[in-house]
């Protein structure tokens, strides 16, 4: 199984076709959108990702081009096939880029949560990834209790020491933070961090490799990421547990306060690395 978690070629044809001397120009407008970023996808797929939501999921057809994958509730209909699965429109990736101000305003429109950190969970993610250091977010692989559960960490960053690090972010006003798992009694957060450290423990090499694979397709591509560069040394052993603090001006409010609290004495008695302190 973990072979699927980390499974890349990084000469796959979908990437040698983005080489950065291959000059494609409606992908050179993607990388030079600062509101746009791209991850690599495990299968050799690529994804570019605006406020947390994919514009567009890139993959290689056995006509030999790419072809482009978007939620349905982002764009018209007009020109797109819409998938098997009835969310998703496939395009020419060309139509998608001269339409993407159109679909970003789709997806600032589609969700408009009200909660004391301003946005969705995707969103912020979205917002914490164009203006922080990270390489990737979404990295996918199972959780084996209490079932088998499909688990996507937020981000991975690299730390100036080397260090591949998970980071999972959390709005501290998610009411699942603190509610108990009805199976294990506890937390489900303490288990959640607890599994994401066994999969660090267990993967350690997997991991390097893969993420060493990741930078050289991101140079490849053309991919502006200062993270691309570092030499990766290792893996932290500790998930980074990030609270987006609130936005409304409201954190000294006493029932968050006693929130905060509750929360910062999981991450005490569990020994979870988090920025709790800072909210």
């Amino acid at each position: 199984m973990s072979k699927d978690y980390f499974k890349l070629d990084t000469e796959a044809p979908l990437f040698r076709y983005f080489r950065k001397e291959n000059n494609i120009e409606w992908w050179q407008k993607i990388l030079n959108d600062a509101e746009l970023y791209v991850n690599i996808r495990k299968n050799n797929r690529i994804n570019v990702y605006f406020r947390g939501a994919s514009v567009m999921e890139l993959s290689w057809t056995r006509g030999n081009k790419a072809r482009a994958r978007i939620h349905k509730a982002y764009i018209s209909l007009k020109n797109g096939r819409l998938g098997s699965d009835d969310y998703f429109m496939t395009y020419q990736p060309e139509e998608i880029v001269t339409r993407i101000d159109e679909i970003k305003q789709s997806i600032i429109n589609y969700k408009q949560p009200n909660n004391p950190e301003g946005a969705s969970e995707k969103t912020i993610q979205g917002l914490m990834y164009v203006k922080g250091s990270y390489i990737d977010t979404e990295f996918e692989f199972v959780r084996e209790v209490p079932n088998r559960l499909i688990t996507r960490i937020d981000f991975t960053t690299i730390t100036p020491e080397g260090l591949i690090e998970f980071v999972e972010l959390k709005r501290i006003s998610d009411n699942r933070l603190l509610k108990k798992d009805s199976n294990l009694k506890k937390e489900e957060i303490r288990t959640q961090i607890r599994d994401y450290n066994a999969f660090i423990a267990k993967h350690k090499e997997d991991i390097v490799n893969y993420y060493k694979q990741i930078q050289i397709v991101m140079r490849n591509i053309g991919v502006r990421n200062p993270l691309c560069d570092v030499n990766i040394t290792g893996v932290s052993p500790d998930t980074l547990l990030y609270f987006a603090g609130y936005a409304d001006g409201k954190a000294s409010h006493p029932k968050r306060i006693n929130r905060v609290a509750a929360i910062k004495q999981i991450m005490i008695e569990e020994h979870i690395k988090s920025n709790i302190d800072e909210i």
